[in-house]
């Protein structure tokens, strides 16, 4: 558990939030604001998909797209 709470202590700093505020993002007590969902993207490397947890969309073809 030292583990986790010293990971969500770092993160929380990173983002300038407390790590409570993290633990409860964690829990699905509380969901972060925008901002704080850019902010988790650039540090993790996650998509605001995969943050929210929204099923991955699949990526279409230039052609596809231009015929749209």
């Amino acid at each position: 558990m030292a583990s986790t709470e010293t990971t969500q202590a770092a993160l929380a700093k990173q983002l300038g939030v407390s790590q409570p505020t993290i633990s409860d993002w964690v829990r699905g007590n509380i969901f972060p604001d925008v901002e704080n969902l850019r902010r988790l993207s650039a540090v993790t490397g996650l998509s605001f998909d995969a943050l929210i947890g929204a099923p991955a969309r699949k990526k279409r073809s230039a052609s596809s797209v231009q015929a749209a």
